[in-house]
């Protein structure tokens, strides 16, 4: 999901639900909701990078129901410390504003094409 807007947005999603996606260049509004989860009993932990997430209120690492502790969240407002462990928490403390590229998935793919381009011309 990318390039999206909101009032009070959630990224609520469940276990049968795509896991390890990319959330970039959204505006989730207030932001009090972000990590809400509504899964009930078959509550599934969320994994995925959140990548430039704007919000009027400061962000918070999700609470363990959210998620495992190998969640990527990058460019979000907060007031809390980067962490940068490779194989769990990674948290970037970079204003959302100040963040580039915004839509890291449209970076990637410019890329990817780049490169396919110049191994084909070769």
């Amino acid at each position: 999901m990318k390039n999206g807007k909101g009032k009070n947005l959630s990224f609520d999603h469940h276990k049968k639900a795509p896991y390890e996606n990319l959330f970039c260049n959204i505006d989730v509004g207030e932001g009090s909701q972000i990590w809400r989860c509504g899964g009930g009993r078959d509550l599934g932990k969320h994994r995925g990078t959140f990548w430039c997430i704007r919000s009027e209120k400061e962000i918070k690492w999700p609470n363990s129901n959210f998620g495992p502790g190998s969640v990527n969240v990058v460019g979000v407002k907060t007031s809390s410390k980067s962490v940068k462990d490779l194989s769990g928490k990674w948290l970037e403390n970079i204003p959302p504003d100040e963040l580039y590229p915004k839509d890291l998935h449209a970076a990637q793919l410019q890329l990817r094409l780049r490169k396919s381009s110049k191994l084909r011309s070769r």
